[in-house]
C-alpha cells in the first residue's frame, strides 16, 4: 500500500516539476528594466517637503532592514531617485522640518542613531558626526519636540565606558552635541541614568523638556533637553535637598526657563473636562481664559509645532457627531489664530486622535504638514489656501506606475510570485492542478496531525489546570495506533467542591497510570468536559486553578497607539495598542481624568497565564525594582460589574482587603477581568495583591493618623504602577498643605477642587487617601 502511495505521487510530481520551471520562466519575463510594479512594499509614511513641491515616500526594503525614501515631485509626475536609509529590525523613524529642509532619524544595526537632511534639491546626507547610542527602540532615546529632534543616550550607565552620557540636539538643520562627563556642575560626579520627565512633552504648555539624571552617589540632578546656543547644556542640581522631588523639578523647569529666555510667557493647554476645549494659561500657571479662536473648539487636541506655534484641532459642537472637524494654527507670542481646517479636511477626529498623527511648521514658514503613519500625508500654504493630501496607497501606486526607478524592485521576489499567480491564467492554473494532487497526498497527514494538535491547544487554553486523582479506569475497545483508548474516571475540586469525570487518553501499554494516581487535567466548566496535561502539553496562556500561575515581565515595550472606547463616568476606556516581543499587545486600561498616556512612551508588561496586562508606564518603568515589589494576601470584599467590555475583559470595581499581620486594609480597584475569571468570582475568595513595599508601608503608617476632608491644589503624575496612575497631590487643610504621594484609583481619579477623605500626620504634613471625591 505504502510503495503504491510513492508511485502514485512520483507520477504526478513530474509534470508538476516540469509545470514549475515553466511557470517561473513566464514569470520573470515580467522583470524587464523598465518594469517596477511587481514587489514593491507598502507605504509606511508620505511627507510633501519645499512648499508641496516634494513628496518623500518612507517604505521598508523587503531584502533587508534597509528602508527607503522615493523622492517625486508634488504631483507623481517626476520621480527624482531614492534613498537607502540604515536601519534596524524595528525601522523607527523621527521626523522635523527644519530650514526648509526634511530630517528623517533612524537607527541602524549598530545601534547608532543616524539622520537623514533631504534638501530642495533632492540631494541628501547623514548630519549626525559624533555617535548617540540607543540599544532598545529609536522612540527611547530620539525625540521630536517644536520643530526639534532631542537625542540622549540610553546607555549612560555602560559599564566599559565606551560609550559616554551624553544629550544632542538637531537643531536649525545643525547637529549639536553635548557630553556629561565631568561636568563642574554636577561635582564631576559620574552620570549613570538618563530618562526624559514625559510631563514635560505635553503637546501643549511645555516649554523646557528635561532629563531626570541619576548620579553614581544617587543623587539626582536635572538636565535641560534644550542645550544653549553655546551648545552647552544647562543643569540644576541640589544634592541635599529634602524638597520633593515634584517641587525640585518645578524649580528646575523654571530655572531653565529663565536661562533660556522663555520664562514670562503664556502657553496654551487644554482642558481635560467635557468638552475639553483650549485655554490660554497665564505664565505663572496660576490662571486660564478661554482662547480666543475664530470658532470655538470642541473636543481639542494640540500638537506643537516650534517654539512659538502649536496646531489646535477639534469639532464645531461639543458633541462631535453634530459639528465638523477644524483646526487653527495659534502663535502664543502674537496670540494669532490662522484657520488650517482644510489641510484636515479628509481626516476624522479619530484619525487625529489615533497616536500615529504628526503636525510640522517652521516658524516663519507658510507651510503646515502632516504625516498619517500608514495612511496618509498632507500640506497647506496658510497664506494662500492652498493644500494637498496624499493617501499611502495612491503614493504606492506611483511606483506601480513605473516612477520608482529603484533598481531593487526590478528583482523577481516571492512576494511578487504570489501576486503574478493571484492573476491566474491556463498555465498557472494547470500548474497548481498538477502540484495539488501530490501534495495533498503528501501533505493530508500532517495537516489532520496539525489541526488535532491546535484544536488541543485551544482546549487546553479554554479550561483551567487542577490536579486530580484516578479513580477508575477502564478500556474502550477502541485502538489507535496499536495503544488502547482508555476511559479515566477522576476527581478533582472546582469552586470548593469535589466533581468527578470521565477522560478517555490513548496509553501506553509501558506507561500506563495506575488508580490513585495524581494527574493534571485542563477542566472546561462551560462544557463540563475535560481533557489530560502532560508536561509536554502545559504552554504559555493556560489557566491555573489549584496551580499557581508564574508571572513573566515583557521588558523593552513602547506605546505605539491609542484607541479611545469611549467614557465612564469622568474616566475614559482606552485600549493601548503596546510592541513588543515582535508583535502588538491589545491592553483595556482606565485613564484617570487628568491623567494621559501617550503614544512612543516605555511600557513594562506583566504575562500571567494568557492575560497580558500593564506592569509600569512611562518613567516609572526607569524606576522599577522587582525587589520593590511584594505579593499580599487579600480577600474579596465586593465586586462591581461597570457593563464595560473590551477585547474579551470585563471592567471590574473590586472592593479588597489587603491582609498585612494584624491589620486589614481597605482598598478598590478596577480591573479588566478576563471573562474565564468573571464567572468563578466571589466575594469571600482569597487573592494575591502585588503593592510596593513603600508605598504601602507609608499608607500603614499614615493609616494610625487622624482622619478629616482637604481640597486639592495640584496633581502631577509620574507614569503608573500596574494600570493605576502614580500621583503627587498638593492638597490643603485649614490653611496647611499637605503632600499625597500614591497610585490613585483611575475611575475615580483626582483633580485641582476635588475633596478628599485622608488620613493625615500632622508633624510631616504626609497623608493617603481614604476615600475619593466620587465615591
Amino acid at each position: 500500500m505504502k510503495k503504491s502511495l510513492v508511485l502514485f505521487t512520483l507520477i504526478f510530481f513530474i509534470p508538476a516539476i516540469i509545470l514549475s520551471f515553466s511557470v517561473w520562466s513566464d514569470f520573470s519575463k515580467m522583470y524587464d528594466p523598465d518594469a517596477t510594479g511587481n514587489g514593491v512594499s507598502d507605504v509606511k509614511q508620505v511627507l510633501y517637503s519645499n512648499d508641496g513641491t516634494k513628496v518623500l515616500t518612507v517604505m521598508d526594503d523587503s531584502s533587508d532592514d534597509d528602508m527607503l525614501v522615493h523622492i517625486y515631485n508634488g504631483d507623481g509626475t517626476a520621480y527624482d531617485g531614492v534613498a537607502r536609509l540604515d536601519s534596524d529590525m524595528f525601522r523607527q523613524t523621527v521626523i522635523a522640518y527644519q530650514q526648509g529642509k526634511t530630517i528623517i532619524a533612524v537607527k541602524d544595526l549598530q545601534d547608532h542613531i543616524l539622520a537623514y537632511q533631504f534638501n530642495p534639491d533632492s540631494t541628501y546626507s547623514n548630519i549626525i558626526n559624533k555617535s548617540i547610542v540607543e540599544s532598545g527602540f529609536l522612540t527611547s532615546s530620539a525625540i521630536s519636540w517644536r520643530g526639534q529632534i532631542l537625542l540622549a543616550s540610553a546607555d549612560a550607565s555602560n559599564s566599559n565606558g565606551s560609550t559616554p552620557p551624553a544629550i544632542a540636539m538637531i537643531r536649525g538643520g545643525q547637529y549639536v552635541y553635548a557630553s556629561l562627563d565631568q561636568l563642574a556642575s554636577l561635582q564631576n560626579k559620574r552620570v549613570t541614568g538618563l530618562d526624559i520627565i514625559q510631563s514635560t512633552l505635553d503637546r501643549s504648555g511645555a516649554m523646557v523638556p528635561m532629563y531626570k539624571a541619576t548620579l553614581a552617589d544617587s543623587t539626582t540632578a536635572y538636565i535641560s533637553g534644550v542645550l544653549t546656543d553655546k551648545g552647552a547644556p544647562l543643569v540644576y542640581y541640589k544634592p541635599n535637598s529634602d524638597q520633593a522631588s515634584f517641587d525640585l523639578e518645578d524649580e528646575a523647569e523654571q530655572y531653565f526657563q529663565k536661562q533660556l529666555g522663555r520664562s514670562g510667557r503664556s502657553a496654551v493647554v487644554i482642558s481635560g473636562d467635557y468638552p475639553k476645549q483650549p485655554y490660554l494659561q497665564s505664565a505663572d500657571g496660576q490662571s486660564q481664559k478661554l482662547l480666543p479662536l475664530p470658532k470655538p473648539l470642541y473636543q481639542a487636541n494640540g500638537f506643537l509645532l516650534n517654539e512659538d506655534e502649536v496646531l489646535l484641532t477639534g469639532s464645531t459642537a461639543k458633541n462631535p457627531d453634530e459639528g465638523r472637524i477644524s483646526a487653527y494654527v495659534y502663535n502664543e507670542v502674537t496670540g494669532k489664530a490662522s484657520d488650517v481646517s482644510a489641510l484636515i479636511r479628509n481626516l476624522s477626529l479619530e484619525d487625529i486622535t489615533s497616536g500615529q498623527m504628526q503636525f510640522y511648521k517652521e516658524a516663519d514658514s507658510a507651510a503646515v504638514y502632516y504625516s498619517y503613519t500608514g495612511k496618509s500625508g498632507g500640506w497647506m500654504n496658510i497664506q494662500t489656501g492652498q493644500s494637498k493630501q496624499l493617501s499611502n496607497v495612491d503614493a504606492k501606486a506611483w511606483q506601480l506606475n513605473g516612477h520608482s526607478g529603484a533598481t531593487d524592485s526590478h528583482t523577481p521576489t516571492l512576494r511578487g510570485f504570489w501576486d503574478y499567480v493571484r492573476q491566474g491564467g491556463p498555465l498557472v492554473i494547470n500548474w497548481i492542478v498538477w502540484l495539488f494532487v501530490p501534495f495533498l497526498t503528501l501533505a493530508l497527514p500532517f495537516v489532520i496531525i496539525k489541526i488535532a494538535s491546535s484544536t488541543h491547544k485551544r482546549r487546553l487554553k479554554r479550561g483551567i489546570v487542577y490536579d486530580a486523582t484516578i479513580l477508575r479506569m477502564k478500556e474502550t475497545g477502541t485502538r489507535i495506533n496499536e495503544q488502547p483508548l482508555v476511559q479515566f474516571t477522576v476527581e478533582f475540586q472546582h469552586e470548593g467542591r469535589l466533581r468527578t469525570l470521565d477522560v478517555t487518553k490513548v496509553v501506553s501499554y509501558l506507561n500506563a497510570p495506575s488508580v490513585g494516581d495524581v494527574v493534571m487535567i485542563s477542566y472546561d466548566p462551560k462544557r463540563d468536559k475535560a481533557i489530560f496535561v502532560t508536561e509536554n502539553d502545559q504552554v504559555p496562556g493556560m489557566n491555573a486553578g489549584n496551580r499557581e500561575a508564574e508571572p513573566q515581565i515583557i521588558r523593552q515595550a513602547t506605546l505605539q497607539r491609542i484607541e479611545r472606547q469611549g467614557m465612564i463616568r469622568r474616566a475614559d476606556v482606552l485600549i493601548l495598542h503596546v510592541e513588543a516581543e515582535g508583535r502588538v499587545h491589545r491592553i483595556p486600561v482606565v485613564q484617570a481624568p487628568g491623567f494621559t498616556y501617550e503614544p512612543y512612551t516605555p511600557v513594562l508588561l506583566v504575562r500571567i497565564g494568557d492575560v497580558v496586562r500593564l506592569y509600569r508606564y512611562g518613567s516609572s518603568v526607569n524606576n522599577h525594582d522587582e525587589q520593590d515589589q511584594i505579593t499580599l494576601d487579600a480577600s474579596l470584599v465586593s465586586f462591581e460589574r461597570m457593563n464595560i467590555r473590551a477585547d474579551n475583559r470585563e471592567l471590574m470595581l473590586m472592593n479588597v482587603s489587603i491582609h498585612a499581620g494584624d491589620r486589614n486594609v481597605s482598598r478598590v480597584n478596577s480591573l479588566f477581568v478576563p471573562d474565564q475569571t468573571v464567572s468563578v468570582m466571589r466575594n469571600g475568595m482569597r487573592i494575591p495583591v502585588s503593592v510596593n513595599r513603600h508605598e504601602f508601608a507609608r499608607e500603614l503608617r499614615l493609616l494610625k493618623g487622624k482622619q478629616g476632608s482637604v481640597k486639592v491644589q495640584r496633581v502631577i503624575y509620574n507614569g503608573t504602577t500596574g494600570e493605576r496612575p502614580l500621583a503627587s497631590i498638593i492638597a490643603e487643610r485649614d490653611g496647611q498643605q499637605y503632600r499625597i504621594e500614591q497610585s490613585i484609583e483611575p475611575l475615580y481619579g483626582v483633580q485641582p477642587g476635588d475633596e478628599l477623605w485622608v488620613s493625615y500626620d500632622e508633624d510631616t504634613r504626609e497623608a493617603v487617601i481614604v476615600q475619593y471625591a466620587s465615591m
